[in-house]
């Protein structure tokens, strides 16, 4: 019975300080910085070259709201001849934290995007225009580190909607793929 009191008293004494502070040693809470904003970027859409923003806006604890924009050119070489062609693309996703929250969490969500694709002037396909629309719902996770630095990835079925048109003809498509976002940015 003298060691169990003992071993209560020593184990007391020790937890002694902690419950003093417990809140930390300067008497406040230390919490992980709950960011409102997150500004990301595709680095895989870097390659074509186009630069794909997405700006992420926290609504509530578990739902955000994003807008996507995209506007750079793509060079198509058959071996003899290159072309170019403009693309924009803009769009918007809706996410919400299954588990988790704006910071850290596995998302449940929907993103739509329009991407517009024309050849520019001088080329073989001058006049030529396409475009498209993806709808997906996707699963994802995102973790942003508390000084900001934010990684996004997201899967999902797609279905795509695309047409093209030129001044002598037009065709029309549909498609179901894959939509892959791998994004890096800052969390604000």
């Amino acid at each position: 019975m003298t060691r169990l009191l003992t071993a209560f008293a020593l184990v007391a004494l020790l937890a002694a300080p902690a419950a003093a502070y417990p809140h930390g040693p300067g008497g406040y809470v230390e919490e992980s910085v709950a960011h409102e904003v997150a500004i990301t970027i595709s680095p895989i859409h870097l390659v074509l070259p186009v630069f794909e923003v997405q700006a992420e806006i926290r609504a509530t604890e578990q739902v955000s709201a994003s807008v996507i924009l995209g506007f750079g050119s793509v060079k198509v070489s058959d071996g003899f001849t290159t072309d170019s062609f403009s693309v924009f693309e803009i769009g918007g996703q809706v996410a919400y934290y299954a588990l988790g929250d704006f910071d850290h969490g596995l998302q449940l969500g929907a993103e739509l995007l329009y991407l517009g694709v024309s050849a520019e002037a001088g080329s073989e396909f001058e006049g030529v225009f396409g475009r498209g629309l993806s709808l997906a719902p996707f699963v994802g996770y995102k973790v942003a580190a508390d000084f900001g630095l934010t990684f996004c990835a997201q899967i999902g079925p797609a279905i795509f909607l695309v047409s093209a048109q030129s001044d002598t003809a037009s065709e029309s498509d549909s498609d179901v793929g894959v939509m892959l976002n791998l994004n890096l940015g800052w969390s604000f």
